[in-house]
């Protein structure tokens, strides 16, 4: 089976990639994201002090250090400004 049957390309417009860049822009939006990656780190420090076994601990770092990945690339996504 093709990946593109199951993940189709998606085409957005000019004036879709503007309001995505935009977006991305959005002193708010960022605060956002940078609030989530706080809360994921936060998270996978704490898992280590409730003792959770160690494939758990593994697979939360994986799911923690993807989120963070992820998270990243839309902060840096669009260069920002400093004014």
């Amino acid at each position: 089976m093709a990946l593109d049957i199951v993940f189709p390309p998606i085409q957005l417009s000019k004036t879709e990639e503007d309001i995505v860049i935009k977006i991305l822009e959005t002193p708010a939006f960022r605060k956002y994201l940078q609030g989530l990656a706080s809360e994921a780190a936060k998270d996978l420090l704490s898992a280590s002090v409730h003792k959770i076994d160690k494939d758990s601990l593994v697979v939360a770092h994986a799911v923690t250090q993807a989120t963070l990945q992820v998270i990243y690339t839309l902060l840096t996504a669009v260069p920002t400004t400093k004014e």
